[in-house]
């Protein structure tokens, strides 16, 4: 699977930890002197092989902001990089094309402030020359600006369901990638009516619309101000017809002792795109047995089986916002202020059933990935001789040889490994990488221990040519 966030980090500004010693930080006691500086794409964990192999131009996309960093070496050191980006008189020899700041770029964003030098605004499709120069030393990169493969908004004229909060996005594709930009937008309606929809900023820059009450369509808009371009989608605040608990797919009712299941809750209003309230939702045992408890735990969005016994029917509730908070200023939450859950699922009934694992397989085998992308390995187990199989992704531990190859990421929520590989390596690399993943069987579901791990090869392929400068 393809990782959506690899080129993004390349179109943010960024700039990566120098790698500094002493004697490159004030050239004195070991003759150590600055000898040349070097314009590359922002990136982390910089080498100076990366130096060597850094093309001559540069990507960038219109309307989309990058950065670029100076990056200094020294007369006497083979490792030591120092970050010059701040220190340097930046310039474009096509500001009609590219502008790049100097410090004094007002952010297209919030002209309250100004964007770091090196910072790139890619205005139309074409080339400038970005020239940096500090002292009597100067370095030029070309910077090719490229048309994307179009914008939108995501959902396309979504529904809202009453007292929810819908998270928004401005996608473009590049490369056959889609790419959120939703942090280089400005997101506003074209009237405001907070007594139906409120506007607010997700982490990550992408605009959360609060579905206050129901009331006729509100247009949003969403701005590129780096060229101009405006998008927008139609936001309707409605009731759901209908609020639908599924299975996560492989699951389909039991649920072994000691594995657990991820559950998704779809708001459906009949027509347009549904919603996803699975965060939003609070689970609910729907049965008056008391002990229910003990065979059936939450941990939204999972469920987990934790003793055998009766089946538990399980539903979900959604959505009761604190309007208390949003009126004192603060963003609205979903806790309960003596309002009841607006929306209830349907039941889903989950069989806690015992099981030893006798085997297991995993999926893919042996996988090929491009550095900086990402794929989720799936496991399925067999248990008591065939008589059943589930997945167990999440019951697997998941372990690399060499992390700096291959490495997979914690769910902290369940204590576990989620399965999912991203190929890595500390710069841009010419050749292919292996590295040997493992797959353990947790002692959670399989305490015999006698389940014998699964390895497999991960290789890592140097990026597109293209792709080059991409982190």
């Amino acid at each position: 699977m393809s990782n959506p966030f690899r080129r993004p980090s390349s179109l943010i500004a960024g700039s990566f930890v120098a790698l500094l010693g002493l004697s490159a930080c004030n050239g004195v006691g070991s003759g150590n002197s600055l000898e040349q500086i070097h314009i590359v794409p922002a990136v982390s964990n910089p080498t100076l092989a990366y130096l060597k192999e850094a093309p001559a131009e540069a990507p960038a996309y219109q309307c989309i902001q990058s950065a670029l960093d100076l990056v200094a070496t020294f007369s006497q050191s083979d490792d030591d990089l120092a970050l010059f980006t701040s220190r340097a008189t930046w310039s474009s020899s096509n500001p009609a094309i590219v502008k790049v700041s100097n410090g004094d770029e007002p952010n297209p964003l919030n002209d309250a402030f100004m964007l770091a030098k090196g910072i790139l605004l890619p205005i139309a499709p074409g080339s400038a020359v970005i020239t940096a120069s500090y002292l009597d030393l100067q370095a030029s990169i070309t910077v090719d600006v490229s048309s994307t493969g179009g914008f939108r908004i995501e959902p396309a004229d979504p529904h809202v369901a009453l007292n929810s909060v819908r998270v928004l996005q401005l996608l473009t594709t590049i490369d056959g990638e889609d790419i959120d930009v939703s942090s280089n937008a400005q997101a506003s309606f074209q009237v405001e009516n907070d007594d139906v929809a409120r506007l607010s900023l997700a982490a990550t820059g992408a605009p959360l619309v609060t579905g206050w009450g129901v009331g006729e369509p509100m247009n949003l808009d969403m701005t590129l101000p780096v060229c101009g371009q405006t998008y927008t989608a139609t936001v309707r605040v409605a009731e759901p017809v209908s609020l639908a608990l599924t299975h996560e797919d492989g699951f389909s009712g039991d649920l072994v002792v000691g594995n657990n299941e991820r559950i998704k809750v779809m708001a459906d209003f009949g027509e347009g795109p549904e919603q996803d309230l699975t965060s939003q939702s609070t689970l609910n045992r729907n049965t008056d047995d008391t002990t229910a408890s003990s065979r059936i735990a939450f941990t939204n969005p999972f469920v987990r089986s934790i003793a055998t016994g009766n089946a538990v029917p399980v539903n979900a509730t959604c959505c009761v916002l604190n309007r208390n908070a949003e009126e004192e200023g603060s963003t609205p939450d979903t806790t309960d202020e003596g309002e009841g859950a607006a929306y209830t699922s349907n039941d889903l009934v989950f069989s806690p059933v015992a099981g030893d694992l006798t085997s297991f397989t995993i999926d893919p085998v042996d996988p090929t990935l491009e550095q900086g992308d990402s794929l989720q390995f799936k496991a399925i187990g067999t248990f008591d001789g065939g008589v059943r199989t589930q997945p167990v992704t999440r019951l697997v531990l998941w372990t690399s040889a060499a992390t700096s190859i291959g490495y997979f990421t914690a769910n902290s929520s369940l204590s576990t490994l989620t399965g999912t590989v991203y190929a890595n390596v500390d710069s841009s690399i010419t050749e292919n990488r292996t590295v040997t993943l493992t797959a353990t069987p947790s002692t959670t579901i399989d305490g015999s221990t006698t389940t014998t791990p699964i390895t497999t090869t991960l290789t890592v392929t140097p990026p597109a040519s293209e792709e080059t400068t991409a982190p």
